[in-house]
């Protein structure tokens, strides 16, 4: 059921399945997937979202210009690939990533751009205490879009300003 209009829509990947409002970039030739009492665990990949193959990504269709999107997280990288996160997908050339990372060997939330297929590194905000789960959140009004996080239940914190979402 894909609803329209202004709605309020809450996964989590509680049940057997994927409902079939998610999506992949490609088909997948073998399940990456897996929902249930611990919500939904992707098995890592070594492609990205910026490669034309078919990384761990699940993925909804934006439908309005002006939204708030969440995901919840427990995630600790091991190294400078490893990544979970959210991300704001045009295609492989013009896409946001934003999530949980390693940057010198520290756990971080970084919000990357890639235009043009170019990938920069927009902010990042180191994570000191990054036992238990981390809630990511991409607020966008028409252009304008802003990414934060929280842990342990305290206050957003902005990571990078106000973003153009129209690349």
């Amino acid at each position: 059921f894909m609803p329209n209009g202004n709605f309020t829509y809450k996964e989590t990947f509680g049940g057997p399945e994927l409902d079939m409002r998610w999506i992949m970039l490609r088909t997948p030739f073998s399940p990456f997937w897996e929902t249930g009492a611990k919500g939904l665990v992707l098995t890592p990949r070594e492609s990205t979202v910026r490669q034309r193959v078919n990384p761990a990504f699940v993925g909804y269709r934006q439908q309005h210009i002006t939204f708030s999107a969440q995901a919840t997280v427990e995630f600790d990288p091991a190294g400078e690939n490893d990544f979970a996160g959210m991300v704001c997908f045009q295609r492989e050339e013009f896409n946001y990533v934003f999530g949980v990372t390693k940057l010198d060997g520290r756990n971080c939330v970084v919000l990357e751009k890639t235009v043009d297929g170019k990938a920069s590194l927009v902010a990042y905000s180191e994570l000191s205490d990054r036992k238990g789960k981390l809630t990511l959140k991409v607020d966008a009004d028409g252009g304008d879009y802003s990414f934060s996080y929280s842990s342990g239940g305290k206050p957003f914190v902005g990571v990078g300003g106000t973003m153009d979402g129209s690349i």
